[in-house]
């Protein structure tokens, strides 16, 4: 059997977002291509991880956001004024920022997890 050595620079994840309505929560999944940090990119992310808010780990390592439809149902493309928008939506920005850390960190994802 052979283990072949090739790090992945980006990672598809599915988040799930509980969108507020009047009859409580409901939860919608979407996808999210995410950079993959290594070395010292890594390491300099996870330790100021403290100073970062949603916003700015959100436009740092999102990739794509292939799901992201208008009320419309028109297929949004991907541009910073998407990723702008998204960032202040709470319900969304909070569990993609979640995602982008334990993406960057086995430990993270663990210690994250356990949490919920």
């Amino acid at each position: 059997m052979k283990f072949i050595i090739d790090p992945a620079d980006q990672v598809r994840s599915t988040i799930t977002a509980k969108v507020p309505g009047e009859t409580g929560y409901t939860e919608q999944p979407f996808t999210a291509v995410i950079k993959k940090l290594y070395g010292d990119e890594k390491s300099e992310f996870i330790d100021n991880l403290s100073d970062k808010k949603d916003s700015e780990i959100i436009k740092k390592l999102i990739i794509d956001l292939p799901d992201m439809y208008d009320p419309a149902g028109e297929k949004l493309p991907f541009t910073p004024e998407l990723l702008e928008q998204i960032s202040g939506i709470d319900y969304i920005a909070a569990p993609l920022a979640r995602e982008c850390v334990m993406v960057q960190d086995e430990n993270m994802r663990k210690v994250l997890t356990e949490k919920n």
